[in-house]
C-alpha cells in the first residue's frame, strides 16, 4: 500500500487532501505544529471517511530543519500543503515570506534525497497575477516581484520559484517529478474550524467585518475540488512539470455576498462603494491596500492544463435544477442543458416558486385540483447531489399542504425582514390574494386583500430588498399593478404601472425581476397577445422602459404566447455568466421548433445587452 506525507494536516485544503487519499486506499502520514491537535484532525477526517490506522503523525515545523527526513523517509509521494497562516497584514513581510520559503526548501530537499515519486506543491493564483495591469490569465503567467505587491503574493510567488530553480538545477539523475497546483479563492466546506486564509475575502463577509462592497471580481474554488486535483496531479504520468491554475467561475464581489445574504448570510453588505473611497480607506488600513490592484476588474482565468490533461469537471453553481409546472398533471425539472430530470405526479401543479434559506430550499406550487398551497423543503446537499446525478424529482406528496379556500391559481414566494419565508396565492377568477408564511414547521394564512376589484390574477413575483408585491391582472383589464409591503400587513400605495391602454397586448402574464444591484434593477413582464417583454423601472413609479421580443438563434427557437417567465441574477456557467431568463413557449413556433419543449433558457447578458445601463 503507497502512503503519501502530507504537510500542514491540520490546515483546510489538507484534511481534503488526506481525507481523498484515504478513500483511494492510500495511508497518509501528515505533519503538525503541535502534537496536541492529532484528535483534532482525527475526528475531522472520520467525518468524511474512516481513517482508523491509516493516519501517522509528526511533529514540523517550517522554520527548522528536525524531522522533515524521517518525515518523507518511506513515502511514495509528497504533498506539501503546509503554509504559514496569518490573517491580515503583518507588519513584517517576513512573517509570511520565511516560513513559506523555507518550508519549501525543506520538503523539497527531503523529498529528493528519498526519491519520491512525485511532489506536489501547493501554490496559490497570488503567485500567477499579481503586480502586473493584465486581466487574463493562464497556467504559464508568473506574478511580477518587481512591482510593488503584498507579503503574501510575495511569499507564494518566491516558494514556488523555489521549487521549479531548484528541480531545474539538479543533475538528471537527482530529479524527481513535481508539479504545482495554484488555486484562486477557495471555498466550501471546512471538516474543522480552520476556514483557510483565501477564505479570508468570504470570512469578512459572513461575519460582517466588512461594512461595505469594494467593486472588483473575485475568483472561486471549491475545496473539494482542489483536494481532488492535489491527487489527480499526484497520479497522472502527464502531470510531472506543470502547473495547474484552478478556478471555475468569476463573479463580482457584491454577487458573492448577494449569494450569501439570500442563504440567509444577514451580515453580509450591500452596498458597493466607488473606487475612490477605497483608495482614500486604504491610506489608513493595510488591508484595504491588498484591494486596491483589483478595484473594477473581473479577471478571466483559464484552467488549461486542468482540464486538458487532470480531465477536471470542477463543481460549481452549473448543477442547478430548473423546475416547471405542467398544470394538468405535475412538476418537471430539468438541468441547465434542457434535459428532464425528473417528474413529480403532484397533481394540477399551476404555479410554481423557491427559495433558499440557511441551506435548505423551499418549494410552493399551487395545486387548482385541491385549491391548496404545497410546500417542499430540500437540504442543499440532496439538490446538489440529485443534479449531478442527473436525476432529481420533487415528492409526489408535499410536506406542508394548506386549503387556500378559493380556487388557488398564482403563487410567488419571498423572504420578508418581519416576517421570514412568505408566499403570495393568487385566485383563480378573482380579486382576492393571500399572504402565507411558514414558521414554526407550518404553514400559516397572514393576510387576504383585494387585488383592487381585479377579476383575475395570475402572474405576480416579490421584491425582497424593495418590499413591493407586483402583480398581473388578466382577461378584462390586463392591468400590472406593484404594492408597498408594510410591517402592518398593509398593502398600500398602489401603482398602476402599465395596462392593455399603454404598452401591453392580451394579457400581461409572467412577472420577474432583473437586479442590477440590491435595490435597482428591472421588472420584466411578458405581454401575451404580441410576445414581447416589457421592460420597466424596478423603483417607484416603475416607469415603462423598452420592449423586446425573443426570435431565437442557434440554440434556441422563437419564443412567442408567453406565461411564465423567471430570472436568476447570478452566474450559473460558461453559457449563462449573468444569470438566466426561464421563459415558457406557448406556441413553440419558430425556424427551429423544438417538439414538446415549452420552456427556454435565454443568457442574461443578452437580455442586458437590450437594457439601458
Amino acid at each position: 500500500m503507497s502512503k503519501v506525507f502530507v504537510s500542514g494536516g491540520a490546515g483546510y485544503i489538507a484534511l481534503h487532501c488526506i481525507a481523498g487519499l484515504i478513500k483511494k486506499g492510500f495511508t497518509v502520514k501528515t505533519s503538525l505544529r503541535d502534537m496536541k491537535r492529532q484528535s483534532e484532525v482525527l475526528n475531522s477526517i472520520s467525518k468524511v471517511v474512516d481513517c482508523n490506522d491509516k493516519i501517522e503523525f509528526c511533529e514540523l515545523d517550517l522554520l527548522k530543519d528536525e524531522g522533515w527526513d524521517d518525515a518523507v523517509n518511506g513515502c511514495d509521494y509528497v504533498l506539501h500543503v503546509a503554509s504559514p497562516v496569518l490573517f491580515g497584514t503583518p507588519k513584517n513581510p517576513d512573517t509570511l515570506i520565511k516560513p513559506a520559503v523555507e518550508g519549501i526548501q525543506r520538503c523539497l530537499k527531503a523529498a529528493v534525497k528519498h526519491k519520491v515519486k512525485r511532489f506536489v506543491m501547493t501554490s496559490s493564483f497570488a503567485a500567477i497575477g499579481s503586480g502586473t495591469n493584465k486581466i487574463e490569465f493562464n497556467d504559464n503567467d508568473w506574478t511580477d516581484l518587481d512591482n510593488e505587491i503584498n507579503a503574501y503574493n510575495i511569499s507564494k510567488t518566491k516558494a514556488e520559484k523555489f521549487l521549479w530553480d531548484y528541480i531545474n538545477n539538479l543533475e538528471t539523475s537527482d530529479k524527481i517529478e513535481v508539479c504545482a497546483i495554484n488555486p484562486v479563492v477557495v471555498i466550501g466546506p471546512s471538516l474543522s474550524d480552520d476556514m483557510g486564509t483565501s477564505n479570508l475575502a468570504i470570512r469578512k463577509l459572513l461575519d460582517g467585518s466588512l461594512p461595505f462592497l469594494p467593486k472588483f471580481g473575485i475568483d472561486l474554488v471549491d475545496v473539494r475540488d482542489v483536494a481532488d486535483m492535489h491527487i489527480e496531479a499526484m497520479l497522472n504520468k502527464n502531470a510531472s512539470g506543470k502547473r495547474f491554475l484552478l478556478s471555475s467561475h468569476t463573479m463580482w464581489y457584491s454577487k458573492v455576498a448577494d449569494i450569501l445574504r439570500r442563504n440567509g448570510f444577514s451580515k453580509a453588505p450591500k452596498y458597493v462603494v466607488p473606487n475612490i473611497l477605497i483608495r482614500i480607506f486604504a491610506l489608513f488600513d493595510k488591508e484595504a491596500e491588498l484591494a486596491l490592484d483589483r478595484l473594477g476588474k473581473k479577471y478571466i482565468v483559464h484552467s488549461e492544463n486542468a482540464y486538458n490533461i487532470l480531465n477536471w469537471k470542477p463543481r460549481n453553481i452549473e448543477d442547478s435544477i430548473v423546475f416547471g409546472t405542467d398544470k394538468y398533471n405535475g412538476i418537471y425539472s430539468y438541468d441547465l442543458n434542457g434535459n428532464i430530470l425528473g417528474f413529480s405526479e403532484s397533481g394540477s401543479m399551476n404555479n410554481i416558486d423557491l427559495r433558499s434559506i440557511n441551506n435548505k430550499t423551499y418549494i410552493f406550487a399551487t395545486d387548482s385540483s385541491t385549491n391548496t398551497i404545497n410546500l417542499w423543503v430540500y437540504g442543499d446537499t440532496e439538490l446538489n447531489r440529485s443534479s449531478k446525478a442527473g436525476k432529481f424529482s420533487l415528492r409526489n406528496d408535499p410536506d406542508f399542504s394548506s386549503d387556500t379556500n378559493f380556487l388557488a391559481y398564482g403563487a410567488c414566494a419571498g423572504i420578508s425582514e418581519d416576517f421570514g419565508l412568505i408566499v403570495f396565492v393568487t385566485e383563480a377568477k378573482g380579486p382576492r390574494v393571500q399572504l402565507w408564511s411558514f414558521k414554526d414547521e407550518k404553514l400559516n394564512l397572514l393576510q387576504t386583500f383585494n387585488n383592487s376589484n381585479a377579476y383575475e390574477s395570475e402572474g405576480c413575483v416579490y421584491d425582497d430588498e424593495n418590499n413591493i408585491f407586483f402583480i398581473s391582472e388578466e382577461n378584462k383589464r390586463g392591468v400590472i399593478r406593484s404594492y408597498s409591503f408594510s410591517t402592518g400587513l398593509v398593502f398600500g400605495n398602489e401603482i398602476i404601472i402599465d395596462d392593455r391602454n399603454g404598452n401591453i397586448v392580451g394579457d400581461p402574464e409572467g412577472l420577474a425581476i432583473l437586479k442590477t444591484s440590491d435595490s435597482k434593477g428591472y421588472l420584466i413582464a411578458s405581454s401575451q397577445g404580441n410576445s414581447t417583454f416589457n421592460v420597466y423601472n424596478r423603483q417607484q413609479p416603475h416607469k415603462y422602459i423598452t420592449s423586446f421580443k425573443i426570435d431565437g438563434n442557434k440554440k434556441i427557437d422563437a419564443v412567442s404566447d408567453t406565461d411564465g417567465i423567471e430570472i436568476v441574477n447570478l452566474y450559473l456557467n460558461n453559457d449563462f455568466q449573468d444569470g438566466i431568463m426561464v421563459v415558457q413557449d406557448g406556441m413553440n413556433t419558430g425556424e427551429k421548433t423544438i417538439p414538446k419543449e415549452n420552456f427556454k433558457y435565454i443568457s442574461l447578458t443578452d437580455v442586458k445587452a437590450l437594457l439601458p445601463y
